[in-house]
């Protein structure tokens, strides 16, 4: 059963820890990041990144999953369904004990030789081997029982099956296109984060003042807040996560940050950024931004706008924007290649959204 009150507490003492920042010394932050971090007139951030893979990748036509046949099979198989018991010292390990779980062979889930020690096995076999699972480096001690293996037999793919088993398409044809084009897609939208964030990461490190602590353990706080958040969503006791991966709350906490002390470096030196080019943001582009959180969190744009009015948050939404309006033009004034050091053009990734 999930710990909510354990993660509860977890959380508040971290923040009170931190202590709460002032109105006072929120201005005196604000008053401070309209210096420039780095030095304007340098060369544009060069992001070099290996794209090509995610926009050229044609493999996925080669595997299409189709309904299948499950046939018994004595020998290697696709799919098994097995029992697996992990315990350390005697103790079981979270996420290392399950019954009846349907297995596809090759996914790699458990521990790097886990799936070889499951090739040739049949029915009503055990396994039993000590091995680090994945993503850790301690032992654990691991049972599994072979309840049932099956292989996956896949039909022919013709415009008669298509026409029976997928909706809104009669041909084999129709229905690659359609999945060619929301590949395309997803793809594209990788190579569109993987840029920004190698642009982002690389302005950061041009960042040569030391950033605000307050503002590091602000962002912090966020960070821990949405972790815990996210295990309580997901049914996960913090404390049983913790004793898992060997960690202690203070080492938890301080795993995260770097990408603090990163998010901040480059908060500041896209504000220096703003500033250097004069970015503004109108009554156009905060009538704009607030109609998007209105949409987004499903209230009426008045509501948003008063709840912003009275907590003195459009100041702070106006330099959001204006920083926004940053990211796009260093994505505009920054290089991307692909492996052989072509660059690309930023067109190809943004087309017209981030227009001229």
């Amino acid at each position: 059963m999930i710990s909510f009150d354990a993660a509860d507490r977890f959380y508040k003492d971290f923040v009170a820890s931190l202590g709460r920042k002032t109105r006072d010394q929120k201005r005196r932050e604000s008053n401070k990041r309209g210096s420039q971090p780095f030095e304007k007139g340098r060369e544009p951030v060069r992001a070099s990144s290996s794209i090509e893979e995610l926009m050229t990748e044609q493999d996925w036509l080669g595997r299409v999953e189709k309904e299948a046949l499950f046939l018994d099979w004595e020998r290697k198989g696709d799919h098994v369904s097995l029992d697996l018991s992990g315990t350390r010292e005697g103790n079981p390990v979270p996420g290392l004990n399950v019954e009846d779980w349907a297995y596809e062979v090759g996914k790699a889930w458990v521990s790097p030789s886990f799936d070889d020690k499951l090739i040739g096995k049949k029915s009503g076999d055990t396994i039993e081997f000590t091995e680090a699972p994945n993503g850790t480096t301690d032992d654990a001690d691991m049972k599994v029982v072979v309840k049932k293996v099956q292989e996956m037999v896949l039909e022919d793919l013709t415009d008669e099956w298509v026409s029976s088993h997928v909706a809104e398409f009669d041909s084999v044809d129709a229905w690659k296109t359609s999945l060619r084009s929301r590949l395309e897609d997803m793809k594209l939208n990788q190579a569109r984060s993987v840029f920004v964030d190698r642009t982002t990461s690389a302005l950061a490190e041009l960042v040569e003042v030391d950033s605000p602590e307050a503002m590091i353990n602000s962002d912090l706080q966020s960070r821990v807040r949405g972790t815990v958040e996210q295990f309580q969503a997901q049914g996960i006791a913090l404390e049983q996560w913790l004793s898992a991966t060997r960690q202690t709350p203070e080492s938890f906490v301080e795993s995260l940050r770097g990408e603090s002390e990163k998010a901040v470096k480059i908060d500041l030196a896209l504000r220096a950024v703003a500033l250097a080019e004069g970015f503004v943001a109108d009554d156009d582009d905060l009538e704009a931004e607030l109609n998007r959180i209105a949409t987004q969190a499903g209230r009426k744009l008045a509501q948003v706008r008063k709840v912003y009015e009275q907590n003195d948050a459009i100041a702070e939404l106006e330099a959001q924007i204006c920083k926004s309006k940053a990211v796009d033009w260093l994505l505009r004034n920054s290089t991307l290649v692909d492996a052989d050091g072509t660059a690309i053009s930023a067109d190809t990734l943004f087309g017209e959204e981030l227009g001229e």
